[in-house]
């Protein structure tokens, strides 16, 4: 199974400071159960426990980023074209 890593942020430079947040948060709670049920895989695994016999490996942000063209050429002969 590949993953996408995915997130919810907010930009520093946001004129609605307040509203950002109560996005935020609205993700991290109620927000878990739309992902949920649209089969995204929520972070709150207490909405959505994995499946069994699943084993997750993390790639760390860093190496993501830094080996950026890597992953996009792999991902695309995987997924997008499959030879």
């Amino acid at each position: 199974m590949v993953a996408l890593a995915t997130g919810v942020s907010i930009t520093r430079c946001t004129t609605r400071p307040h509203a950002a947040v109560l996005f935020y948060e609205f993700m991290l709670r109620e927000g878990q159960e739309i992902l949920a049920k649209r089969d995204i895989a929520p972070t709150n695994l207490k909405v959505k426990p994995l499946p069994e016999g699943l084993d997750i490996t993390l790639m760390s942000p860093t190496e993501m980023l830094d080996n950026g063209k890597k992953w996009t050429a792999l991902w695309e002969k995987t997924v997008i074209r499959p030879q």
